[in-house]
């Protein structure tokens, strides 16, 4: 989350301070804008879950209020946007089908699946681990679900979309021949 939220500001800010000219566009202050603040909302609910919990893991009291809370955030959280991103791939999945030429249903498959497999990984384990009551996992298996969450995924959508353009697989096949 730090990290998406450095990525809102500070390369505009970076080539004002390079350029010397401190210029935003309406739609790029607007944008800037939504994205600041929707990194740092999501900082405050993932924060605030982790205070959360550690309160009553102090506490040792009866989690189930905690417990349904964490459901119905995670519904909200998690099944909001995973409904939407399905209608749309649905959408575009009528599109492709619709298409004239085979190599570009292949393209937009390989691109579609691509992007789905990494939104299945995510958003999979993201509603194991938050819309499962504690009671029906155990700490082993929320460490290896956390690594899901916030190593494997973020690490899968530069590669997938890197691999995707011919001079990073270019770069790549010289470097790989170099090796050998």
């Amino acid at each position: 989350m730090d990290v998406c939220q450095i990525f809102t500001i500070v390369p505009k800010m970076s080539m004002d301070f390079l350029k010397k000219k401190n210029v935003i566009s309406l739609a790029g202050c607007g944008i800037q804008m939504f994205f600041t603040l929707t990194m740092g909302g999501g900082e405050c609910l993932l924060l605030t879950v982790m205070s959360y919990d550690s309160v009553l893991k102090l506490s040792c009291s009866e989690a189930s209020a905690y417990e349904n809370g964490l459901f119905v955030t995670g519904v909200v959280m998690l099944l909001g946007p995973i409904s939407i991103i399905l209608a749309s791939y649905i959408s575009i999945l009528l599109t492709v089908l619709g298409m004239q030429s085979v190599e570009g249903r292949h393209k937009a498959f390989g691109t579609c699946i691509s992007h789905l497999i990494v939104v299945s990984v995510f958003y999979g384990a993201a509603s194991f681990k938050y819309m499962r009551p504690r009671s029906y996992r155990t700490p082993q298996q929320d460490k290896i679900v956390s690594v899901f969450c916030d190593i494997v995924t973020p690490t899968l959508n530069p590669l997938i979309y890197s691999l995707r353009n011919r001079d990073v697989l270019a770069v790549l096949r010289k470097w790989y021949g170099k090796c050998n």
